[in-house]
């Protein structure tokens, strides 16, 4: 996951195109791709964040992973991210 997780850094950053960040997402194994034209105005729709965490939930009991990369409003409360099968108390920090 720290890989997939870099390259969509590096894109971000523009450090990588999308047709490099998407070759390296594919050859990573990722299932899904980097599209910013699919949402010009940014972000995602509240339809949209809504389905996502909907397939995130039914990849969860096959016992898979799901990435949901969105940004919160730092005046959010939200709960801190932890690794699969750990306690809720050992936060990811990194």
């Amino acid at each position: 996951m720290s890989r997939i997780n870099d390259i969509i850094d590096n894109f971000k950053a523009g450090k990588i195109t999308r047709e490099e960040a998407n070759a390296q997402l594919k050859a990573e194994g990722a299932g899904f791709t980097l599209d910013p034209e699919q949402n010009p105005g940014g972000g995602w729709t509240q339809e949209e964040l809504e389905q996502a965490i909907q397939e995130a939930l039914a990849e969860q009991e096959k016992g898979l992973g799901y990435v949901v990369d969105c940004n919160i409003e730092e005046t959010e409360l939200v709960r801190p991210m932890v690794n699969g099968g750990t306690h809720i108390t050992e936060f990811l920090v990194n």
